[in-house]
C-alpha cells in the first residue's frame, strides 16, 4: 500500500487531495499481476507472454464461475455500446497503441467475445486476461494520469477478482 509520505508528495506535487484508499485496488492489481506474469506467463511480458498466458488458462480450474461472469459483464458495459452493439471509445483506449500482429489478433478476437452474446467461459476467460494484459500495458507505461486511475478502482477491483480465481484455478497459490 502506498505510504502516507507518498501520498502527501502526490497530494502536494499535483495539488490533488488523495488518501491511501484511492490507490488500494490498483496497488492490489500490481502486486497480483506479478503473480500472474510470472507463472502464467513465464515471465514474459510481449505477445510470446499473451500466447503462454492462453495456453495456461486453457488448463485452469475455475471454481467460482460468477467471478468470470460478473468480471466479463463489467467489461462489456464498458467496452460495447449497447444500442449499436459494437466497440466504443473505451476499447479503442484500452489498444491505443498500435499493436503488434499478435496483438492485433487478440485484439480482434476480444472484439468477437465481447460482442457475442454468448460468449463461452473459455472465451471470457481468455477476454479477461487481455484485458488485465491491456490494462497492466497501459498502466505501467504512463498512458494513466493520476486521475483516471483513481476512478478506475472497479476496473481493478474486477480484474483483481479475475486474476485471484485463475491463480487460485492453477493451483500456484
Amino acid at each position: 500500500m502506498a505510504t502516507q509520505r507518498v501520498i502527501n508528495w502526490i497530494n502536494r506535487k499535483f495539488s490533488a487531495y488523495r488518501s491511501k484508499n484511492d490507490f488500494e485496488e490498483m496497488e492490489s492489481f500490481c502486486l497480483l499481476w506479478n503473480v500472474f506474469e510470472k507463472e502464467a506467463g513465464n515471465g514474459q511480458t510481449t505477445s510470446l507472454g499473451l500466447r503462454r498466458i492462453e495456453t495456461f488458462i486453457s488448463n485452469v480450474n475455475i471454481s467460482n464461475h460468477q467471478i468470470i461472469k460478473d468480471g466479463f459483464d463489467f467489461f462489456k458495459r464498458r467496452y460495447i455500446n449497447i444500442n449499436t452493439g459494437s466497440t466504443n471509445r473505451n476499447f479503442d483506449t484500452l489498444f491505443s497503441r498500435t499493436p503488434k500482429k499478435t496483438e492485433k489478433n487478440y485484439k480482434d478476437r476480444l472484439e468477437v467475445f465481447l460482442t457475442n452474446n454468448n460468449a463461452s467461459k473459455k472465451d471470457m476467460i481468455l477476454g479477461l486476461s487481455i484485458i488485465a494484459y491491456r490494462i497492466r500495458n497501459n498502466s505501467f507505461h504512463g498512458t494513466k494520469g493520476l486521475d483516471e486511475i483513481v476512478t478506475q478502482q472497479d476496473t481493478f477491483k474486477h480484474l483483481n477478482d479475475f486474476l485471484m480465481e485463475v491463480l487460485t484455478g492453477f493451483n500456484l497459490i
